[in-house]
């Protein structure tokens, strides 16, 4: 007796062999660019091929858009590592009244707490008439002085503040982290300032960025 669903099986089999073929290579032909610098391995599928290619590419470009400072230059002039922390400082009414007589309110308070080591660094900035910082963010929060000169801050939202001696909105500002912006001088005269910033121990202080598309003309 023939067995017919033997011979079945086995041309259903061919039948899938032969798709899988087929299936390979269109994804072959569409990754063709990729492929044609590196082949990939014969335990890598094409899709997962095609998918790393694909994350390498879009890092390559948003590599390439990257904005870096245009006449800017930020010095490190002290940086030191600290042990995880918790400072509390407070002040009642009473003691304003003798530490800080023209102190705006009832109390003060300060509070700073780290879980694992940090990196403290004290920068100094210098912008050129025209310099910027470029677009950039940090991980960890700034504060920062601007000591002559004004400056420019922009956010991904295109919103903008100055800041420097004589304008509306003072000399100091906060970079809360992770914040992208970007800081320009916009004036005739170089500006200064300094900033204290702290970060994870071992992070990378600056993280370049590339425009936003909400503020692309801003660099």
């Amino acid at each position: 007796m023939k067995d017919d669903g033997g011979a079945a099986k086995k041309l259903e089999f061919r039948d899938e062999k032969d798709a899988a073929k087929d299936r390979w290579a269109e994804g072959l032909a569409s990754a063709t660019r990729c492929s044609s610098r590196k082949r990939p391995r014969r335990d890598m599928s094409l899709p997962l091929w095609f998918a790393v290619c694909m994350v390498v590419a879009l890092s390559q470009v948003e590599s390439a858009q990257a904005t870096p400072p245009s006449g800017f230059t930020g010095m490190t002039l002290a940086k030191g590592t600290f042990t995880e922390f918790q400072v509390i400082n407070r002040l009642t009414q009473d003691q304003l009244q003798r530490l800080a007589p023209g102190f705006p309110g009832d109390t003060w308070s300060s509070l700073e707490k780290t879980e694992g080591p940090s990196d403290l660094y004290i920068q100094t900035n210098t912008w050129a008439p025209g310099g910027t910082t470029g677009w950039h963010k940090h991980p960890g929060h700034s504060l920062i002085i601007i000591t002559s000169g004004q400056v420019t801050e922009y956010h991904t939202d295109c919103t903008q503040k100055v800041y420097g001696p004589g304008t509306a909105n003072g000399t100091t500002l906060v970079d809360t982290g992770n914040d992208e912006h970007l800081i320009r001088n916009e004036g005739s005269v170089a500006a200064t300032g300094f900033a204290v910033q702290l970060v994870a121990n071992g992070a990378q202080r600056r993280i370049d960025e590339p425009a936003p598309k909400t503020c692309s003309s801003i660099f």
